[in-house]
């Protein structure tokens, strides 16, 4: 496993002294995530209102979801003109949008050639799995403790539709369950700052994910359904700590699926 996970590797395995220190890094984090929920819980949390998406954001989402799934792959030059009238916008919103995913890392910017889909760099998904580990584990804790009943009845929903669409003549609905599943997790952590990180080191890995989903194998995808499983057990149970720990888990075997597979 590349070096870069070595610390998500102590928290769910690890060996002696390294094994405590990640108990401790995990402990810690726990602690401090599960004494602001409680306090959070005793304050009562603020009535939020519920922002309707600008035409800017909505652009950016489905810019995104087409990059994501290879509907515009690597290498792509973005008309804009095509653009605008398939995504019925004007340039405006859609230059800002393009603007968006430059700086996740999606859309690169060059002065006179416009914008190009870019091509996911692997030492840079190494060090977005690597982070996307520690993100995936802090949301998980705090949704233990802030999730509505109706969130993880959504959760659970959202894991039920990946085990229908595990088979292999629907991987796409697969691909898209999953991303369903994690991303309403980090949604019902009610954390802005983590849900506004998570979405842009997300975008690469998302879209690695897009990638290698026909290349996924049944028991891989039954292993992963698996360790989705106990993350929705903690959650049900209000065991934070339990989430944070069952999401590293997930997040190391997604890492350890990515080194396993064969570079071309």
């Amino acid at each position: 496993m590349d070096e870069r996970f070595k610390l998500l590797k102590v928290l769910v395995e690890g060996n002696a002294s390294e094994h405590n220190l990640g108990q401790d890094i995990a402990a810690g984090a726990g602690t401090v995530l599960m004494r602001a929920g409680a306090a959070e819980k005793a304050a009562g949390r603020a009535s939020v209102r519920i922002k309707m998406p600008t035409l800017h954001e909505r652009t950016v989402e489905v810019l995104r979801e087409m990059i994501v799934e290879g509907e515009l792959a690597p290498g792509t030059r973005l008309q804009e003109l095509e653009l605008c009238d398939e995504l019925g916008v004007s340039r405006t919103p859609l230059r800002e949008a393009i603007k968006v995913l430059a700086h996740e890392g999606l859309v690169r910017l060059e002065a006179n050639r416009g914008a190009t889909v870019t091509t996911p760099e692997m030492p840079e998904v190494a060090d977005t799995l690597e982070m996307m580990g520690l993100l995936e584990g802090a949301a998980a804790m705090l949704c233990a403790h802030r999730a509505s009943d109706a969130e993880l009845a959504a959760i659970l929903k959202a894991h039920e539709d990946l085990i229908c669409h595990s088979g292999n003549e629907e991987l796409q609905e697969y691909f898209r369950a999953n991303i369903r599943f994690h991303d309403l997790i980090m949604k019902a952590a009610g954390n802005y700052v983590l849900c506004d990180m998570h979405v842009k080191l997300g975008s690469q890995l998302k879209r690695v994910r897009a990638s290698r989903v026909d290349k996924s194998s049944l028991d891989e995808r039954e292993a992963f359904i698996d360790e989705h499983q106990s993350i929705v057990d903690a959650l049900l149970r209000r065991d934070g700590m339990g989430a944070f720990q069952a999401a590293l888990i997930h997040m190391a075997s997604i890492a350890q699926a990515r080194d396993s597979q064969p570079s071309k």
